[in-house]
């Protein structure tokens, strides 16, 4: 835990400052989350192993990454994964409101790709469904993960992207560790606390974690969460609740009991949204 005591007690990439034409690109991070990518990925990388960004959206997280990549002294590579779409209510939210003109249709891909322009050298675009295109198997040095939005997604993620995990190196960064509609993320890291570490927790629902050692096929079979019960989740995060003591996150994590009591043997974080909803006031 000294890595993690370490980052959480300095967290330097606070003074991380996010250029205008970074900041300009939209995103669902929070800024002091945009910042954390930004720093993680100039600080924490190597030529040698991938950065990983999956669940996208129109390329807000990815700026910010490759932004850090470009001031990182090395040539590591950007892949970019997510379906590149959204929704009529999703662009008045979040789109419009950032600057992007009206379009029709739900495409974003041409969107995104002009958002991450002046980083094209390094970045691989994945248009799809991140479970039907995978990974190639090579290193990956930093993986961003905002797309573990069901259960059955999440097993498939895990098997195809955590073997590639290089112990005492890699971290990966869940974006929604405490979102209270995703109860699976705490369930598979606890599953996974013996090839883990935390590092960070990045307000309000990020943390970090570092692979500390290889990650097997009994490790991955150890870590599905499709097959969990309800009781099984709230076991895992009343665990997690205990063993985050001091981290200042126990009102989240009852927040998600409460939400999957309320959802009993829902595994899909947008069919708990009025759950989430009741609680985000």
């Amino acid at each position: 835990m000294q890595h993690a005591v370490k980052w959480k007690a300095a967290t330097p990439w606070a003074s991380e400052r996010i250029p205008p034409h970074v900041a300009r690109v939209p995103t669902m991070l929070r800024p002091i989350e945009g910042r954390f990518y930004q720093w993680l990925a100039r600080t924490q990388t190597a030529a040698d192993a991938a950065v990983v960004d999956l669940g996208a959206f129109v390329g807000g997280s990815s700026a910010r990454l490759a932004h850090g990549l470009s001031q990182s002294g090395h040539a590591a590579r950007l892949h970019v994964y997510d379906r590149f779409t959204a929704s009529e209510a999703l662009k008045q939210r979040m789109l419009y409101p950032a600057g992007v003109a009206p379009f029709p249709g739900e495409d974003t891909f041409e969107l995104a790709k002009s958002h991450l322009a002046p980083w094209h050298r390094r970045i691989t675009l994945h248009r799809g469904r991140i479970e039907d295109i995978g990974w190639c198997g090579d290193p990956i040095r930093v993986l961003c993960i905002d797309a573990f939005k069901s259960a059955d997604a999440t097993d498939a993620m895990v098997a195809q992207f955590f073997p590639s995990l290089v112990p005492g190196r890699s971290v990966v960064v869940h974006q929604d560790f405490l979102q209270p509609t995703q109860p699976w993320l705490v369930a598979l890291m606890w599953a996974l606390r013996d090839v883990f570490e935390p590092l960070a927790y990045v307000r309000h629902a990020t943390i970090a974690f570092r692979c500390t050692r290889r990650i097997l096929p009994s490790h991955l079979r150890k870590a599905r969460v499709a097959r969990l019960s309800d009781e099984d989740l709230l076991s895992a995060i009343a665990k997690s609740r205990r063993a985050y003591a001091g981290w200042g996150i126990g009102q989240p994590l009852r927040r998600m009991e409460t939400v999957l009591q309320a959802s009993p043997g829902c595994r899909v974080a947008h069919m708990m949204t009025h759950e989430r909803k009741r609680f985000a006031a």
